[in-house]
């Protein structure tokens, strides 16, 4: 079974920054313990490259499991730590192929006073420079690692051992039954996990966002705020679907909606909160389509969804579940795009992720024509519907585009980023001028 674990996903007990710049020796005695340093012994520079030290893992006896509720014992962290060496190298978002290669692992140790897996990783100058300079900063850098578990992980409660996912017992494996499920705390004071005592790392990778914030699909979206948390194993089958090849026309669409948020701020351009919701029968029949399906209808009529409405149609009846965590990203939705075009790792992201992708042509037509015109009327960004809705809010009172705090937590990044990528793939599919897209961002 492979998983994916990040490096910051694990109770260190500090704050100090898990990752910083080696090549100065005397500034890996001053950051890493001695201990670690005499494992090392003498480290030479390496030619167009950086020496990274990096907290890769706690061992489950001082950390705790990690947040994805995967332990890793004292046993595995001291005996297999020298396999991302052997096995493993740095490359970018798991894409461990030799010619996607980007640095390499050059020492490796079990810091046994701190209880950790310690790295020591060489990083190309011209391959890593977009991060570099972060980590050089001190600014937080979130890397994540493959590990390839063999025969199995152990459950915490009852032991079994599981060759994959499929084979979870009761107490761990997806939508368990309440008390069960991955990472919840029964009454007796017992936490579900699963401890993984064999197997190896076979790759340590750059990644554009931590633990906290990672969903690669509508059912990540659909899970946000339950307390059974996404496993390692999970994850491992889900990373590729929203880190593949960043899209650049979503990139440039990304930026031009960015500088006419900037633009309606600089002006005071009079905007009103679209506070309109799909109807309940329009919704539930799109709901039963697939994904593309159901973007495959909406781009048919025109519609571009504003937060609200996008949330109520992906969450359904649980939308009331969720509306407080919705309603606070909803204050910065008329600044989405400028809190994104702010960030190198929300715009890989937003601009990767597919899910969202209309296909008109696999849409089963399940709209009727009465409900299709609504659905424009209401939320089409086109002149002549947007015109229409203008008039009719005339008299409203003007809603001032809220100045936005760049280190929103991460439930509200994710959601902001989740309706963006919505966002984009609506509007890529549609064309449009920038009258329509001026449209498109005051009716957020």
């Amino acid at each position: 079974m492979d998983k994916i674990l990040f490096n910051d996903s694990f109770d260190y007990g500090t704050d100090a920054p898990l990752a910083f710049i080696a090549d100065d020796k005397a500034v890996l005695k001053k950051q890493a313990s001695s201990q670690v340093v005499d494992q090392w012994g003498d480290i030479e520079p390496i030619k167009d490259h950086s020496l990274i030290h990096l907290i890769a893992l706690g061992a489950f006896e001082k950390t705790g499991c990690n947040k994805n509720s995967d332990a890793f014992g004292w046993n595995i962290c001291k005996t297999a730590h020298h396999t991302f060496i052997t096995k493993g190298a740095l490359y970018r978002n798991h894409k461990a192929i030799p010619s996607k290669k980007e640095g390499h692992v050059v020492k490796t140790a079990f810091n046994e006073e701190m209880g950790r897996v310690e790295l020591l990783i060489a990083a190309n100058h011209e391959k890593c420079a977009d991060w570099l300079g972060d980590i050089e900063k001190g600014k937080p850098v979130s890397f994540s690692m493959g590990f390839h578990c063999a025969p199995g992980d152990v459950c915490s409660i009852c032991s079994n051992v599981a060759a994959n996912r499929s084979e979870y017992c009761q107490h761990v494996k997806k939508n368990a039954s309440h008390p069960y499920g991955m990472g919840r705390i029964l009454p007796d004071g017992r936490k579900c996990f699963v401890d993984n005592p064999w197997g190896y790392w076979n790759d340590i990778s750059k990644v554009p966002v931590g633990a906290d914030a990672i969903a690669m699909d509508l059912r990540k979206v659909a899970a946000l705020g339950d307390d059974e948390c996404m496993s390692g194993a999970e994850l491992a089958e889900n990373i590729g679907l929203a880190y593949s090849s960043v899209n650049l026309g979503k990139v440039a669409l990304l930026n031009k909606l960015s500088a006419i948020e900037k633009r309606v701020k600089a002006i005071g351009i009079r905007s009103v909160s679209n506070n309109k919701k799909l109807d309940k029968h329009v919704s539930q029949k799109l709901r039963s389509e697939p994904v593309e399906s159901m973007m495959g209808e909406l781009a048919k009529t025109g519609a571009v969804l504003p937060m609200k409405a996008f949330f109520d149609l992906i969450f359904g009846d649980e939308y009331s579940t969720y509306e407080t965590a919705i309603n606070k990203a909803a204050a910065l939705s008329r600044d989405c795009f400028s809190i994104i075009a702010n960030d190198e790792n929300m715009i890989m992201d937003v601009c990767s992720n597919k899910t969202y992708d209309a296909n008109i042509a696999a849409s089963n037509n399940v709209l009727w024509q009465g409900e299709c015109r609504k659905l424009a009327a209401d939320f089409s960004p086109q002149h002549e519907f947007a015109k229409e809705r203008d008039l009719k809010t005339a008299g409203e009172s003007i809603i001032h585009t809220p100045y936005y705090d760049s280190s929103v937590d991460n439930q509200t990044a994710f959601l902001l980023s989740q309706y963006a990528a919505y966002k984009l793939a609506a509007l890529d599919t549609t064309l449009i001028n920038d009258s329509s897209l001026l449209s498109a961002v005051l009716n957020s």
